[in-house]
């Protein structure tokens, strides 16, 4: 039941197996999306109980009617391989789609209250899902710091990676690129992992692909198939990541400026459901499971009231 306000980058080309039912440690490929990251691992005695006071409502999409699809998220129209070696291919929700079994599909899809990104086998061989970026007025939605929360169910699997997320709205990619951007992963899980929940942050001197991102992980029981709500607070001395409550990830600001602290500009949320590719499929992935499912009953963007004094 929803939960109303006041209560509350890199090109591929390599294919992996479509069905892996068993792999040994020894014939894994190098995962370089986790890395021990005990440094940043939060404080569990540190909880969030709600809003922090002096935050207020700037943005939300409770997924109440399907033109929130149009009206509040940019869809991604990709296809598989381009990044990470993903085996999806994006499609809006709005287009009509065959699955395997000849039934009409969406990637995306708003009812009961909530958004659904389904994940599926098509008619034509292709894995199809969906990716979206937030926005308000045409434009992309973006913020620079703030407290942000959605309260996702996640599928289960060999193969899925959902993830919440999210990045910079005014990247100049001929000049900047991937990793001096910055990336914030509030919540990523992948179905090799079952109910390992995973928070990140990318930057020039910290990112995966020379393992050293700022990682930090925890167990969350019964996290597949289940509410959780996933949130971070964020300002421009620290960011802290939360599932339900429980402090993740609690990285600071060193204050050496942008190789390490890209995070000072206005970042958009980013919902997806991959399947495969670097992380995603590391183990393999099985087909046997699809279609599987992300759902989001809501997604909530708050900001600090300014104080009387910087009006």
């Amino acid at each position: 039941m929803k939960l109303s306000l006041k209560m509350l980058a890199i090109l591929g080309v390599a294919m992996l197996p479509s069905i892996v039912s068993a792999a040994t440690d020894r014939d894994l490929p190098d995962n370089n999306f986790v890395v021990d990251g005990k440094q940043y691992e939060g404080n569990d005695s540190v909880r969030l109980a709600g809003v922090p006071a002096g935050y207020t409502l700037v943005w939300s999409d409770e997924f109440d009617t399907p033109a929130s699809l149009t009206e509040k998220w940019i869809p991604m129209d990709w296809e598989a391989q381009r990044v990470n070696h993903e085996l999806q291919t994006y499609r809006p929700g709005d287009e009509k789609l065959l699955a395997s079994d000849g039934k009409v599909c969406h990637t995306a899809e708003v009812s009961d209250g909530a958004l659904r990104i389904n994940c599926f086998k098509g008619e034509d061989g292709k894995i199809y899902s969906a990716r979206m970026n937030s926005k308000t007025g045409g434009e992309t939605a973006s913020w620079k710091y703030g407290y942000f929360e959605a309260r996702i169910r996640i599928p289960s699997g060999l193969g899925t990676w959902p993830a919440f997320w999210m990045m910079p709205a005014d990247v100049d990619w001929a000049s900047e690129g991937w990793p001096e951007c910055g990336e914030i992963d509030i919540m990523e899980e992948v179905g090799a992992d079952p109910n390992m929940a995973v928070c990140s942050l990318h930057a020039a001197g910290h990112n995966h692909m020379d393992r050293t991102q700022v990682s930090a992980s925890r167990h969350i029981e019964n996290m597949e198939n289940n509410w959780i709500v996933y949130s971070m607070l964020w300002d421009e001395d620290h960011i802290e990541m939360y599932a339900d409550g429980h402090q993740i990830l609690n990285y600071a600001n060193d204050g050496t400026g942008k190789r390490n602290w890209p995070y000072d500009r206005p970042y958009f949320v980013t919902l997806n459901l991959a399947w495969g590719g670097d992380w995603g499929g590391y183990r393999g992935v099985d087909e046997s499971v699809l279609p599987v499912a992300m759902d989001v009953d809501y997604v909530r963007v708050y900001q600090k009231v300014p104080a009387v004094a910087d009006l």
